[in-house]
């Protein structure tokens, strides 16, 4: 298993869409953040992460394709089951690699999020304001984060 692992985290890491993939999530909120500058709330854009789980998700989706997809373009799936090893463990290891990618990406939009509300409204509406259901912005937005990693991890 742990060989399996291994070679899932190289496929991965050296897939290029991969690589890319955080500075299309930091494009794709920044376009949100500044988009939203001139509605009402902003603090809601702030506490929703700029639609950064909505992109998120469409990003884990491609991603997920393309490990599964890749194994049968390139015939390596034959390889992998060639070697004994039973094809839930194979799918498995996928699923878990796809769980730790979105991990990260989690980290990557929580930071993105904190860089694009300074980008897009300076230090106008800060992250201790009361917001909603008497918490924070910031309370608001780590609420938001566990509970999309939750449902999509």
């Amino acid at each position: 298993m742990i060989d399996l692992l291994k070679q899932e985290f190289f496929k991965l890491v050296h897939q290029k869409g991969i690589l890319f993939s955080p500075l299309v999530l930091f494009g794709l909120m920044l376009f949100v953040g500044i988009s939203s500058k001139h509605t009402g709330d902003l603090n809601y854009y702030t506490t929703q992460s700029f639609a950064g789980g909505e992109w998120l998700d469409i990003l884990l989706i491609i991603a997920s394709a393309n490990i599964v997809t890749m194994e049968f373009e390139h015939g390596t799936i034959k390889h992998m089951i060639a070697q004994h090893n039973n094809r839930f463990l194979i799918y498995f290891t996928k699923m878990m690699v796809v769980s730790a990618y979105c991990v990260v990406l989690h980290g990557f939009m929580f930071i993105f999020t904190i860089v694009v509300k300074y980008i897009s409204y300076g230090s106008t509406h800060p992250f201790g304001a009361i917001y909603d259901n008497n918490q924070t912005v910031m309370q608001n937005l780590m609420t938001f984060l566990f509970s999309n990693f939750f449902l999509v991890c």
